[in-house]
């Protein structure tokens, strides 16, 4: 796909077999990178430096259906979103994060899985989706 950045080309992939699954492996830790992938149609992303573990735990995740994010993408863009969501309810009414979003960040950055957290919280399978960046930790 010459002339395609990994957006387009995930995109490209996505728009015409949509039922394919995309594991992205790249260097960026960009948020809005990132962030865009997954837009495109990404199921997973890992930076190169993972292990090899960590690639065959991805894409057996992947292929299930989950989602995969690399964790040190994950503490960035849950970083990031906090920050933002604060300056944002600081602004607008002085709130913070609501306690359930709080506490689905917290076991994130503590590297927990969808599942585990949502064993935790009492949520329900299709529930498992809560966060906006399905995540995908280290063992």
């Amino acid at each position: 796909m010459s002339g395609m950045n990994g957006i387009r080309a995930t995109q490209h992939l996505h728009d015409h077999h949509p039922d394919i699954k995309i594991l992205i492996v790249s260097m960026y830790v960009d948020d809005e990178y990132v962030c865009q992938i997954f837009k495109a149609g990404a199921s997973g992303y890992l930076l190169k430096r993972a292990s090899s573990d960590d690639f065959l735990r991805a894409i057996r995740e992947v292929e299930k259906g989950g989602s995969v994010l690399h964790p040190t993408v994950a503490a960035k863009l849950i970083k990031d979103y906090v920050r933002r969501t604060r300056a944002r309810d600081n602004k607008n009414s002085g709130s913070i994060l609501p306690a359930r979003e709080s506490e689905v960040l917290k076991r994130i950055a503590k590297g927990q899985t969808n599942k585990q957290i949502a064993d935790a919280l009492g949520l329900g399978k299709k529930n498992h989706q809560y966060s906006p960046y399905q995540h995908h930790a280290q063992t």
